[in-house]
């Protein structure tokens, strides 16, 4: 048995802390003299090496003191490994030329530029100041393992493998924990660029009517995607944010998204059909461009001009609906789907570029609603092409 020295109550010998008080035995026990180290009883008044006085144990300290000047000493070493590997400019790091896997970027940097870190880079693990406010473009590597904040930070805040901004308005990059479904948080306006870009882990994405934007290559390379359901409000889909996702089967498009940007979902190949709610009002270069098993495809925009080879490569459409709210369809739209055969044109069709359906298709018909006039070989008919006009 041995007594606790605050309220003199007897405890067995292996005791970490008092049953009476609570005191911590450990603590008492790592007593030491300042005056020359050697260790002390925790009711010492001298010490039994030099004789220094103990007053109240002001004289000693414990291990805690010794670990927090462990913390001190390597986070000057951290420190001095950043600046040596990397090209600051003032508070912004420009970039990271280092190798090493694990880097803890040091307070006074408040802003990360645009790929300050190679994306081949094999960061693991990366540890963000409190001073640190702004994190621009495609500034962190794909499949990073672990960001830590620090807990002092009042710009961003880690949930569960993700990293908003402090307010949760804005994603900026997922980990490579992030797997299966995952469904974005109501709180978010904004997904950044290259958020999830690579992370071959995620299978189910479900994005809020929150979001506005979808950044550019957001979801880039996510070669395990399979499923994607879109509702947004005003919503624009950045260039490149879902390319080459080959494993998607399954997109849902909510009305509440208005554009389509350039590459949008080009390579797709496991796509088969897309339907374009009537709040699209436009699909840029290339959107679904090389999308191979693509199927169907129906179109419901409002006010909606296709851009330039939009669906080109496409083999295997067969069928195209085009409602009521389609105005423009620009060069090369259906280029290469050398599946469709049957084409029925919009009566709110304005504007019809050369070569819609490219140079070589099997269309065999058109149908074109009375007063638009259509030359079908710019239209990149045929002479096996027939138009049927229609009331």
């Amino acid at each position: 048995m041995k007594t606790c020295p605050k309220c003199n109550a007897s405890v067995i010998d292996t005791a970490k802390f008092c049953n009476k008080c609570g005191n911590n035995f450990q603590t008492n026990e790592n007593i030491f003299c300042t005056e020359c180290g050697a260790r002390l009883q925790p009711d010492s008044a001298f010490c039994v090496e030099c004789g220094a006085t103990v007053q109240n144990g002001e004289v000693g300290f414990d291990l805690s003191i010794i670990s927090s000047l462990e913390n001190e000493a390597s986070a000057q070493l951290n420190s001095e490994r950043f600046y040596n590997n990397a090209i600051v400019d003032g508070t912004k790091l420009i970039k990271y030329r280092g190798n090493d896997d694990t880097v803890y970027i040091p307070d006074g940097i408040t802003s990360i530029e645009p790929q300050a870190f190679d994306y081949k880079h094999k960061l693991k693990k990366l540890r963000l100041p409190a001073s640190c406010s702004n994190i621009q473009g495609i500034a962190l590597p794909d499949c990073i393992e672990q960001i830590e904040v620090d807990s002092c930070s009042m710009h961003f805040k880690m949930v569960d493998g993700v990293l908003f901004t402090y307010d949760g308005r804005e994603l900026i990059k997922a980990t490579t924990n992030i797997r299966g479904f995952y469904s974005i948080p109501s709180t978010v306006e904004n997904i950044h660029v290259g958020a999830f870009e690579g992370n071959d882990g995620i299978t189910q994405i479900d994005i809020p009517s929150s979001v506005r934007c979808i950044g550019a290559m957001a979801f880039s390379g996510c070669r395990g995607l399979k499923a994607v359901r879109i509702s947004g409000n005003y919503l624009e889909i950045g260039f490149w944010a879902f390319n080459c996702c080959d494993a998607l089967t399954t997109l849902e498009l909510n009305n509440g998204v208005r554009k389509i940007c350039e590459s949008a979902f080009e390579s797709c190949s496991s796509l088969s059909s897309v339907a374009i709610p009537s709040t699209v009002n436009l699909i840029e270069y290339a959107a679904f461009k090389e999308c191979r098993g693509l199927r169907t495809v129906r179109i419901f925009g409002s006010d909606l001009e296709i851009g330039r080879y939009a669906f080109m490569f496409c083999p295997n459409i067969y069928e195209i609906e085009l409602k009521n709210g389609v105005r423009v369809l620009r060069e090369g739209v259906f280029s290469d789907c050398n599946c469709l055969e049957t084409v029925e044109i919009p009566r709110t069709l304005e504007t019809i570029e050369n070569y819609v359906f490219g140079t070589e298709h099997g269309l065999k018909t058109l149908k074109v609603p009375r007063g638009i006039d259509v030359d079908v070989y710019k239209f990149g008919g045929s002479c096996d092409t027939k138009i049927v006009y229609i009331d």
